[in-house]
């Protein structure tokens, strides 16, 4: 089953941040995760936890319709602009911005611009 949910989350295995990252890159990704939550907690929000599900799961497609019965599914994806399916939202890129691969190997930012060309000849 596949399933498209809005981009609205980004989640790292806390063993990536330490495998991937130099202890200068983890220390600036705390302070930095922290500023946020110091910020939602002076605009009066809590500091949320969240239950992750890969979408690749077998079961990924009954939690999505939990999650849907009880309000919090957000259908995302986008329209490609070349065969017009939607996209999943497959990241081939995170840096310096985000970009999606659509299965006919078109790829797009987050406004839905094609890039293929420049991700596939970088200048």
């Amino acid at each position: 089953m596949s399933i498209e949910f809005e981009n609205k989350y980004i989640v790292v295995k806390r063993d990536d941040i330490k495998k991937y990252l130099n202890s200068i890159a983890q220390k600036n990704l705390y302070r930095y995760l922290g500023a946020i939550e110091a910020a939602r907690k002076a605009e009066g929000k809590k500091n949320n936890t969240y239950l992750v599900v890969n979408t690749d799961e077998p079961y990924a497609g009954e939690v999505a319709q939990i999650m849907q019965r009880h309000g919090h599914f957000t259908p995302g994806g986008m329209n490609c602009p070349y065969c017009n399916e939607i996209i999943s939202l497959n990241i081939v890129q995170y840096y310096p911005e985000l970009l999606y691969e659509c299965e006919c190997g078109t790829v797009v930012n987050d406004e839905g611009e094609d890039m293929t060309d420049k991700y596939y000849n970088p200048v």
